[in-house]
């Protein structure tokens, strides 16, 4: 009886220390989530506080240095002297940022072409677009986004029909990314309009049709979207002869834009 008693209390302490080994495990392991979580809190504030240092310096000292009292002629300074002087600045200051690198070139290929320089605008919005695709998905947006726009540039410096196979290429990458449907078809038909520009017909008409049937196999188009393919079809379809899809396709434009 004394034995069974001894083997019981052995039993008992048995339980509680694995109960207690347990307890510490969990204890240990939110213990070491909590660490991790903060540690990568800190990074990211460490981060974005160095971040900010270098775009105050970069706007400072680089985009805002042709200002001067000393400079002949200041208030003739032009903005597009100032994207210059900033422009030859970006790869030394963000070196070790290539998202803000990204970013920055990406801002200033939108400011170029709303100057309408489009030669530059093309230039930097190649080297965003290159910066972008290093960093992976996480800046799939603002990549399926600015090649919309890099399609436009293109056009404008008369260099699109150079730059077709880099915007095929873009076009396949973003593919499988987490970019909306929507987001997705709307580079397909700028790139299909872009063709249409360049009289390949035969191939803008193939790519709008891929266009057309993943849209209607899809309740997640936007409006805007399906007014830019119904336009984009009219076009290409007038222009291969096809002349009543045209008037089809161009009346829904109409309707959509109603």
């Amino acid at each position: 009886e004394s034995a069974a008693r001894a083997m019981d209390r052995v039993k008992g302490r048995r339980v509680g220390v694995i109960a207690a080994f347990i307890a510490l495990s969990v204890g240990f392991a939110a213990s070491a989530t909590l660490y991790v979580q903060a540690t990568r809190a800190q990074h990211r504030a460490e981060t974005e506080a160095t971040r900010a240092q270098t775009m105050s310096a970069f706007l400072s000292r680089d985009v805002l240095e042709g200002i001067s009292a000393d400079r002949p002629n200041v208030r003739s300074l032009t903005v597009k002297e100032l994207l210059d002087t900033a422009s030859k600045k970006i790869s030394l200051r963000f070196a070790n940022d290539p998202q803000t690198e990204a970013e920055i070139h990406a801002s200033l290929a939108h400011s170029y072409g709303a100057l309408e320089y489009f030669g530059e605008a093309r230039r930097h919005g190649r080297l965003a677009l290159e910066g972008f695709s290093a960093l992976g998905d996480a800046a799939a947006d603002k990549k399926l986004l600015l090649t919309s726009r890099f399609i436009i540039y293109s056009y404008a410096s008369g260099d699109l029909r150079r730059d077709l196979p880099l915007i095929n290429e873009l076009e396949r990458s973003l593919a499988d990314g987490k970019s909306s449907l929507t987001a997705r078809l709307n580079l397909s038909v700028d790139i299909a309009r872009s063709l249409f520009f360049l009289g390949e017909w035969t191939l803008a008409k193939e790519r709008i049709v891929g266009v057309a049937m993943a849209a209607a196999a899809s309740n997640d188009v936007s409006a805007r979207v399906r007014l830019k393919l119904a336009m984009v079809s009219g076009l290409v379809d007038k222009a291969i002869g096809q002349n009543a899809e045209a008037v089809v396709n161009l009346r829904e434009a109409e309707r959509l834009a109603a």
